[in-house]
């Protein structure tokens, strides 16, 4: 396993393809540039995929400038990230997967992200995801 890496409160680690990221409250645009720059980018570029497991339970909803940012790496990357998010309330987890599932249906674009509740089952689910990926099927999404 990889060593932690934090930034101004946040940290992240990797393993091999696998990237665990936990936020610690608000992640401002300067401290997500540097998760998806500087620690799942080389994986991608390692690998061709990174397998993000994203721990919600110590962060709150991104502003509109940070949604921005992420929506426009997804786009500059795309399908080169898999993300797991475990963690955020029923709530914002209802609310998250109505978004994505609007923006695939309106846009045709694949974003790769399922919500979950606990770690375990997210984890299991980036897993099996990753052998699907072995055996060249499609994720489950």
């Amino acid at each position: 396993m990889g060593d932690w890496q934090t930034f101004e409160g946040h940290r992240a680690r990797v393993t091999e393809d696998m990237v665990i990221a936990e936020p610690n409250g608000h992640m401002h645009p300067s401290q997500i540039r540097w998760l998806l720059d500087e620690v799942i980018w080389p994986v991608i570029a390692e690998y061709g995929l990174a397998y993000v497991l994203l721990d919600a339970r110590n962060g709150t909803p991104a502003d509109s400038e940070s949604r921005r940012l992420i929506s426009r790496w997804v786009r500059t990357h795309p399908g080169q990230t898999l993300f797991a998010v475990y963690g955020a309330s029923r709530t914002a987890s209802a609310i998250g997967m109505l978004l994505v599932n609007a923006i695939r249906l309106l846009s045709g674009r694949q974003i790769q992200l399922r919500m979950f509740e606990q770690s375990k089952e997210a984890q299991d689910w980036l897993l099996a995801q990753r052998e699907r990926r072995k055996h060249q099927q499609p994720f489950e999404l």
